[in-house]
């Protein structure tokens, strides 16, 4: 590894199980959340940690004006402007391993961050030239594409793996339909979508895994259980979900192996 390029620790597999490689198929996610507060980002986050901890040159793209991915890895935002999305699109075809690294903001524990203009969205007509340029440079892109249509169809389009993230009620659900209505799919594969249920009570929840993809016509990959106060207290110590022992950090881990090494 380069010392002077930390996040650069390109790896053909995983530290966990050295025979199993990155499928050059799923080099990109994207994750968008039916509505607000269904945890898109912490699962954003997540992922891009268990990549580094598997080695993996791993960077994020938050597309939410605002968003808090950089305060998850407590990534503090300069005084000043600092490059965004919007900054570095038309420049997708020329970027290199050096433009990157002055670009990005970077955590302690090398995950690469790009934010979003704060004041609005960002205009991302070009952004799956620029996921697959970053592609060259990173193992592994994820894409935080928030709730809002025009970013969930901008990520859906770029990323090799598109998720929809929802949580088992009425609205939640109602509002995923709604957003792949919006979304259509003539920019994107529809028989790559994938959905995530999280916050997940099982026999308390009005919705069943069945009723999700009967209604979204795409198949459930993972079901993350509620649990709020333990996410909460994990970000106030500073540590990942996926660091804990406990039921959410094993379903997170396997969610992970799943998208990138599909059977």
């Amino acid at each position: 590894m380069s010392g002077t390029r930390p996040w650069r620790a390109r790896l053909s597999t995983t530290a966990s199980d050295p025979d199993r490689r990155l499928s050059p198929d799923v080099r990109s996610i994207a994750l968008a959340g039916s509505k607000g507060g269904v945890g898109t980002t912490t699962i954003a986050v997540e992922l891009a940690s268990l990549g580094r901890a598997h080695g993996l040159a791993v960077a994020l793209l938050d597309l939410v004006p605002r968003g808090d991915s950089h305060y998850r890895l407590d990534v503090p935002l300069p005084a000043s402007r600092c490059p965004t999305i919007e900054d570095l699109v038309p420049l997708a075809e020329e970027l290199d391993e050096k433009t990157l690294q002055s670009a990005m903001l970077r955590s302690a524990d090398g995950i690469m961050l790009l934010t979003t203009p704060a004041d609005r969205p960002a205009d991302l007509e070009g952004l799956p030239r620029l996921v697959r340029s970053m592609s060259e440079s990173f193992d592994l892109v994820i894409v935080d594409a928030g709730r809002r249509a025009g970013e969930t169809e901008a990520s859906f389009e770029a990323c090799d793996s598109p998720v929809l993230v929802v949580t088992p009620d009425v609205i939640g659900v109602g509002d995923a339909g709604r957003l792949l209505e919006e979304v259509g799919d003539a920019r994107f594969d529809r028989g790559k979508l994938s959905v995530i249920v999280n916050r997940c009570l099982r026999s308390d929840d009005l919705i069943s895994v069945r009723d999700v993809e009967s209604y979204l016509c795409a198949p459930v990959i993972a079901v993350l259980g509620e649990e709020t106060a333990l996410c909460r207290a994990a970000g106030d110590r500073g540590r990942f979900v996926h660091s804990e022992r406990t039921k959410l950090s094993e379903s997170l881990q396997k969610l992970y192996l799943g998208l990138l090494y599909p059977r």
